[in-house]
């Protein structure tokens, strides 16, 4: 656990072994290294997922099939123009962007960090392809960032509904 919240809120593995006292930074770090790895956390993801669909509270929010995914945008704070990652929709600093897909029953259903310059279409299907859970999916919602031609093409092969939210569609040609 200590190794977990040390990644998450970014204090390190010195500092938390100093404040926790619940091992040596070469323990947390064993623990980290055997562990901590994107398969365990997404395995851990689809858990929580499954989980939070189990409780019957959560039907209040609706049936669970349908999934929107949408970019979040997050500041690296320093100058990003060299190294390309800059969006001029978010300014002249350099940006990251965590990919979300949640299930309608407000669930995390997939993450995923891509460049701050990336088109979010093609990851919008990432969400609906590469979650490890039991929900089982029958519609996609995204916003303008989400939509492509490729998007409505692979979601019509895979027999899901794709339901975008497109700006200004009278200037769209599909």
């Amino acid at each position: 656990m200590a190794t977990l919240i040390a990644e998450a809120t970014n204090l390190g593995l010195s500092r938390m072994a100093e404040v926790c006292g619940a091992g040596s930074r070469r323990a947390l770090l064993r623990m980290q290294t055997w562990h901590m790895r994107e398969e365990t956390f997404r395995a851990a993801l689809a858990s929580l997922t499954d989980a939070i669909h189990a409780e019957p509270l959560s039907a209040w929010f609706g049936d669970g099939w349908r999934v929107s995914a949408d970019g979040q945008a997050f500041y690296l704070g320093g100058p990003g123009e060299a190294g390309g990652a800059v969006n001029a929709h978010y300014g002249r600093d350099a940006i990251v962007k965590i990919y979300t897909t949640i299930t309608g029953r407000q669930a995390p259903l997939h993450d995923k960090v891509i460049s701050g310059t990336a088109g979010e279409a093609i990851h919008s299907m990432d969400g609906i392809l590469g979650h490890e859970s039991s929900v089982d999916i029958a519609a996609l919602h995204v916003d303008g960032g989400g939509v492509s031609d490729i998007v409505f093409a692979v979601m019509h092969l895979l027999g899901l509904s794709f339901e975008p939210r497109i700006p200004r569609l009278s200037d769209r040609k599909l």
